[in-house]
C-alpha cells in the first residue's frame, strides 16, 4: 500500500511539473530591448513576452538579473527563463522562430577613417570592445589579429570607445544606436552588418509544456501581425522590413 501512494505521489509530481501558470523569467539592462524603470520590466523584448505569455495563459514574472548570472540561473533552474536568451544556452528550449533580433556590427569613433566594414583584418593590430557572456560567433572569438577586450555592458563599451582608449565596439546595432542617442556618445556603426542572431524568452527544458504553449502564441503573434505592431512601435519599421533591411533571412 505504501509502494502504490509513493508510486501515485510521484505521478502527480511529475504531471505538475511542467504545468506550472507562472513562470519567473529573468533580463538584463539591454535597453530598448529590456531595461528596469521604477522597479518594473520594460522594453521592446519585454512587451512581446508579455503579450505572448498572456496569450498563452502564463503569467510571467520578471526578475533583474547580470546576463551572467541570468544564463546560470536559467541552465540551473533557478529561474523558468531568460528574456532573450539564444539556442546555445544550456538545458534550455528555444523557439524556432525567436522573434527578437541581435545585429553584430562594428562600432567606430565618429572621428574614425573606417567608412564601412570589409574585415576582421582591417582592425588587424587594433583594440576591439566586446561585451563578456553575449554569444558572438566563433570567428570573431578565435580571431587574433586584433587585441580583444571584454566589457560588462554595452554602455560602459561605447563609453570606453567614445573616449578614445579603443579602436572599435562589436555590438548591437540598435541598442547601440539608443545608447549613442541617450548619452550624447560620438560613435557611429560600420555598415554592412557583420552577423544577426535571433533570441527568444528561453525556457527551462523541464518546462516542455509551458515551451509550447508559448510558442504556439508566439506563431500566432506572427501570423495574425500583433509582432509587427510592436516592432513598429519601438523600431519604427515591420518584422519583415527589418529583415530585409539587414539583408538576413529568418
Amino acid at each position: 500500500m505504501k509502494g502504490a501512494l509513493f508510486i501515485c505521489f510521484m505521478t502527480i509530481a511529475l504531471i505538475s511539473h511542467g504545468n506550472k501558470s507562472s513562470i519567473t523569467a529573468c533580463f538584463t539592462d539591454w535597453a530598448p530591448f529590456s531595461y528596469l524603470e521604477n522597479g518594473q520590466a520594460k522594453g521592446f523584448s519585454i512587451d512581446i513576452y508579455k503579450a505572448v505569455t498572456e496569450r498563452a495563459g502564463l503569467n510571467v514574472q520578471f526578475v533583474h538579473r547580470p546576463w551572467k548570472r541570468c544564463k546560470q540561473d536559467l541552465e540551473s533552474g533557478r529561474v523558468d527563463a531568460a528574456v532573450d536568451g539564444g539556442a546555445e544556452l544550456e538545458n534550455s528550449l528555444s523557439a524556432e522562430r525567436r522573434p527578437v533580433p541581435w545585429v553584430m556590427a562594428f562600432w567606430v569613433k565618429e572621428s574614425s577613417p573606417y567608412q564601412e566594414f570589409q574585415s576582421y583584418s582591417q582592425f588587424d593590430g587594433k583594440s576591439v570592445l566586446y561585451v563578456r557572456g553575449y554569444g558572438y560567433p566563433d570567428e570573431f572569438l578565435n580571431y587574433k589579429g586584433f587585441r580583444a577586450t571584454n566589457t560588462a555592458t554595452d554602455l560602459q563599451a561605447l563609453e570606453v570607445l567614445a573616449k578614445r582608449t579603443a579602436d572599435a565596439f562589436l555590438g548591437d546595432m540598435v541598442s547601440g544606436a539608443n545608447l549613442a542617442k541617450i548619452h550624447s556618445l560620438p560613435v557611429r556603426p560600420l555598415t554592412p552588418v557583420i552577423n544577426m542572431q535571433w533570441l527568444t524568452l528561453v525556457f527551462h527544458n523541464s518546462l516542455v509544456n509551458e515551451h509550447k504553449r508559448f510558442e504556439s502564441a508566439l506563431n500566432a503573434m506572427y501570423e495574425d501581425g500583433s509582432i509587427d505592431a510592436i516592432y513598429k512601435k519601438y523600431l519604427n519599421i515591420s518584422h519583415q522590413d527589418f529583415i530585409k533591411k539587414y539583408s538576413v533571412a529568418m
